[in-house]
């Protein structure tokens, strides 16, 4: 979604989440090597349903504005 998003700001704001989301990845696997556990990756389709259908409309849409509002109304899903 960073690459598709036309607005820098928009782009900052994707980026600042993604640096968010992978401290926290960071932080949870703290938390499993004090308790001496391997985490385990799982698939999420619904997640992965929502990423394609942002790629999809990314290709789809020729307005910027239009096309930025989309995004953000897929990262909105993704955070729900």
């Amino acid at each position: 979604m960073i690459k598709n998003a036309s607005s820098q700001k928009l782009k900052d704001a994707f980026e600042s989440q993604m640096r968010e989301t992978q401290n926290q990845v960071e932080q949870l696997k703290q938390v499993f090597r004090i308790h001496r556990r391997e985490p385990e990756a799982i698939d999420c389709p619904a997640i992965d349903g929502i990423i394609e259908e942002a790629n999809e409309v990314s290709g789809e849409v020729a307005d910027d504005s239009v096309l930025d509002a989309a995004l953000i109304a897929s990262a909105q899903a993704v955070e729900h």
